[in-house]
């Protein structure tokens, strides 16, 4: 068995990259698809940003994250059998290359300069970063000062009735329908609950929100979804004073309030990766809608709203 729980997840999730979206669309009842959706909505990004998506795997977010803000991404995955199913994915859905570019690395060191990038996502990454301090400020070195990270991970449902239906479904359900599938689902299966388990005691949504705050992003939430058994979280990277300065005057001048925007100043494009160059990346722009709201995109609670 790997030793690391980043190994661990390389180990059980290499093998499933062909039947991956099936199966976890079935075996969430079909919420997985929702809850990516969901990620990609906290985003307030647009055709001129660029994304980074941290555990790509299949690229279903990547696509998702194309599909609705028009922004440019770059997946960032350590096992190279999920990335070639994501390129065979993307290239399904004639999605130009220059519009998703796909690198292999760790979430724990990635290859990119310090604040490269306009957003960040990350579906079912929480669970398997052996330092999870680290690992988020690591995210959070790559971000732009008020560029917003949004991720996703399983939870454990906080209501007696929906708990006790979610342990019968990870201690039995899972176990059996991932055997009948394969043995790496039922592997899969017999691995998730005690998984996402030992997750929830250790980082609690409160620790896990002041875990964010340590490295740097302003005003953390969380937000569950499906009676509690998905838990998104994320904020904004704090912004310097003169960023603060000048994003208020400019509020101030245009009149806008509530859900009113202006984009931070200072953006630049993403770094070359992997041998490719500035130029590339540049030219990785997609015609589509415009940035969405900063503020309000986001639940000022902690996440024990459905």
């Amino acid at each position: 068995m790997a030793e690391t729980l980043s190994g661990r997840a390389r180990e059980l999730f290499a093998p499933l990259g062909p039947t991956y979206d099936r199966y976890a669309r079935l075996l969430s009842f079909g919420q997985d698809p929702r809850w990516r959706r969901f990620l990609v909505s906290r985003l307030p990004v647009g055709p001129d940003e660029t994304v980074l998506d941290v555990a790509c795997g299949t690229g279903a977010v990547a696509l998702e994250l194309v599909r609705q803000t028009g922004c440019s991404v770059v997946g960032v995955d350590q096992s190279p059998e999920m990335l070639a199913e994501a390129r065979k994915r993307i290239g399904a859905r004639l999605i130009k290359t220059e519009r998703i570019r796909l690198v292999e690395a760790s979430a724990r060191e990635l290859p990119f300069e310090d604040a490269s990038f306009d957003g960040l996502t990350a579906a079912y990454l929480l669970r398997y970063l052996d330092d999870l301090p680290a690992g988020l400020a690591e995210l959070a070195r790559v971000l732009r000062p008020g560029a917003t990270a949004a991720l996703l991970d399983f939870s454990v449902p906080q209501s007696s009735l929906a708990r006790q239906a979610w342990n019968v479904y990870v201690d039995a359900g899972l176990p059996t329908l991932g055997r009948a599938i394969s043995p790496g689902w039922h592997e899969v299966g017999r691995f998730l609950g005690e998984s996402i388990r030992r997750f929830d005691a250790e980082w609690p949504p409160e620790r896990l929100l002041a875990a964010f705050r340590e490295v740097g992003f302003e005003s953390p939430s969380a937000r569950r979804l499906s009676l509690g058994g998905c838990l998104v979280g994320g904020g904004l990277v704090g912004v310097t004073d003169r960023d603060q300065v000048s994003h208020a005057l400019l509020t101030s001048l245009l009149g806008l309030t509530g859900s009113g925007t202006v984009q931070q100043p200072g953006r630049r494009r993403a770094p070359p990766v992997a041998g490719e160059t500035r130029e590339n990346l540049r030219s990785a722009r997609v015609a589509g809608r415009g940035g969405r709201p900063r503020s309000g995109a986001w639940p000022t609670a902690c996440g024990r709203c459905s």
